[in-house]
């Protein structure tokens, strides 16, 4: 286990630095899978990235 924690650390994403607003995302996305849902359109996918994380540009949604 300890050498793929060490592997893991030399990954380049694990430098990189995460918007905090994709994190807010991201824990949407998992309280909604906690509530049942399996897949969500992309118009709430959208509701969900202006409610939670604020993005309203599109382009910044392709993003996420």
């Amino acid at each position: 286990m300890r050498k793929v924690l060490d592997v893991v650390k030399e990954l380049p994403q694990m430098q990189e630095a995460i918007p905090i607003k994709w994190l807010r995302h991201e824990r949407a996305l998992c309280v909604m899978k906690d509530d049942g849902h399996k897949c969500i359109s992309p118009d709430r996918a959208k509701q969900v990235v202006s409610e939670v994380c604020y993005i309203v540009d599109n382009d910044q949604f392709h993003k996420v």
